[in-house]
């Protein structure tokens, strides 16, 4: 979460102050004279509610997207051309000309209080550790999403100039904490600002938060150097070739050395593209160059679905320091990487060729929705199909230039869109997934698949199919449904494939048995 508003953070960490006190800490942990939580006496102090609880006011804004914050366990709609950071269950939005000091920004919070608290808790709590300048009025009573909490207008300077801004507090229920906090210059608070935030209000909806930990302890981070590698050129087919950049960092000091990649000219655009072995929710992605850092123009994650997703954007630039590492957190990635495809632009600044000696990419490798106890296996190569599929599972066997596999396994991942049925089926190692698209209309029989064509949304019934890092396109073959219900299907398949940029092709052949139908 970006600390560009000196305000909103400060009043960020009184609020975060308060969650780790006597308003939220473990029962163990509190001081000897704080009563426990069911003998918690009634605040003396809080000013008595004025108004009856009233839900609030849903403006008449148009607002974007929702967005989630698991940990926080609400969600809510965005604010128009405001940037959004959602993190661990903190939420911050900003107007793209907000005052450094000042805004119009808003943030908020979602957390679990292991003890119990109330929404007149949490008021106070906020209110204690306001500065002197800064006024807050009587707490109304207000209802967020159907659940009562309290609402208070704050008024005051800052920095010398005038500010207005909102607090709403809410206990859903008593072992759910929610806070929001938008502040904002005076001159822009009542015709602009407060329509906004009084929306975004009227927009949060609870549920249960998903208690995770954060994704940096080592069980659950994998950190892993590339496998596989292509490039756009290569200076050779050995030496400074693009496999250079496969696996851990060998060009230990900064030069001209073969063991890193090297474009075949020093002043073009080029891309490197590398494969991962083991797909996962991203994090990082650590990019080391051991020649004329930094020519990074942009930086691409390619997902299990074949989609690229930009993660970098920037500009030449000569960095005196060799070997550089580029790192690049990946915040709020909702998808499995499996590759990261770089581009750099080597013809804007007077330097020679921008060298990659190792791509690391670090993130969460367990799969959403993927029982972790399930064990896929790929069989020796040159195996047989197994014809007797167990419900749920899979086989086929891969032929190509390369090499011949046969695969057996039952990690199944739906990736179903509201057009067709999406089923994939991945090997244990990740290497091989075929995808089936089928129809909505699927029935048993014996269909001609399509060719696959990516230039439209819909592509059933078709198939594609990924090498390692390469996908490959189905330009002929059939379909043959056994049966199909209301939710599984069960058939087998045939077909040949071409990888789009060189023309190599493989073939496939598979069965499956009452893989599920998903429809969005």
């Amino acid at each position: 979460m970006k600390r560009r508003f000196a305000l909103v953070f400060a009043l960020l960490v009184l609020v975060l102050a308060n969650l780790a006190c006597g308003l939220g800490g473990k029962s163990g942990d509190e001081p000897a004279d704080v009563p426990a939580a069911t003998e918690r006496p009634a605040p003396t102090n809080t000013p008595a509610p004025t108004n009856t609880p009233e839900p609030m006011a849903a403006p008449d804004v148009a607002l974007g997207e929702e967005k989630r914050a698991d940990e926080g366990g609400f969600a809510f709609q965005v604010i128009p051309d405001y940037t959004v950071d959602v993190m661990y269950g903190f939420v911050s939005m900003e107007a793209a000309d907000a005052d450094p000091d000042m805004g119009p920004a808003l943030v908020m919070m979602g957390s679990v209080d292991e003890v119990g608290t109330t929404s007149e808790d949490l008021y106070e709590g906020f209110v204690a550790e306001l500065e002197t300048d800064i006024e807050a009025s009587e707490p109304r009573e207000v209802t967020v999403d159907g659940v009562p909490g309290l609402a208070v207008d704050l008024s005051g300077t800052e920095q010398g100039r005038a500010i207005a801004g909102r607090v709403v507090v809410v206990a859903v229920p008593p072992t759910q904490r929610f806070t929001m906090f938008g502040v904002a210059p005076s001159d822009r608070w009542d015709d602009e600002f407060s329509p906004l935030f009084d929306a975004v209000v009227a927009s949060v909806s609870f549920f249960q938060p998903v208690s995770s930990e954060q994704p940096d302890a080592a069980s659950e981070v994998t950190r892993q150097w590339a496998t596989s590698a292509a490039a756009s050129s290569e200076y050779g087919s050995v030496d400074w070739s693009a496999m250079q950049a496969t696996g851990a960092p060998d060009t230990l000091e900064c030069g001209d050395l073969p063991t890193a990649w090297a474009s075949l000219e020093q002043n073009t655009v080029e891309w490197l593209e590398l494969g991962y072995d083991i797909p996962v929710l991203p994090v990082e992605v650590n990019i080391i160059q051991t020649h004329s850092p930094n020519q990074v123009l942009f930086v691409d994650l390619l997902d299990v679905r074949g989609e690229y997703h930009p993660i970098y954007l920037g500009e030449p630039e000569e960095i005196a320091e060799c070997p550089y590492t580029l790192s690049i957190p990946v915040e709020d990635a909702d998808y499995q990487a499996i590759g990261v495809k770089i581009t750099l632009d080597q013809s804007e600044i007077p330097a020679p060729w921008n060298e990659i000696d190792a791509v690391e990419l670090v993130g969460v490798a367990d799969r959403p929705g993927v029982d972790p106890e399930v064990e896929p296996e790929v069989a020796p190569e040159g195996g047989d199909i197994i014809g007797d599929v167990p419900a749920g599972g899979f086989a086929y066997q891969v032929t190509s230039a390369d090499e011949d596999c046969t695969v057996v396994s039952d990690r199944v991942e739906d990736q179903s869109t509201t057009s067709e049925y999406v089923i994939g089926m991945v090997s244990g190692d990740t290497r091989y997934a075929v995808t089936l698209f089928l129809p909505h209309d699927v029935a048993p029989g014996q269909v001609a698949l399509k060719p696959y064509d990516k230039s439209v949304a819909t592509h059933g019934p078709g198939a594609a199919m990924y090498i390692g890092i390469w996908l490959y396109y189905a330009t002929d073959g059939t379909l043959t449904i056994d049966s199909v219900s209301d939710d599984t299907v069960s058939g087998s398949f045939e077909f040949a494939a071409v990888r789009e940029d060189d023309a190599t092709t493989a073939t496939v052949a598979g069965t499956f048995n009452q893989l599920p139908l998903v429809k969005k």
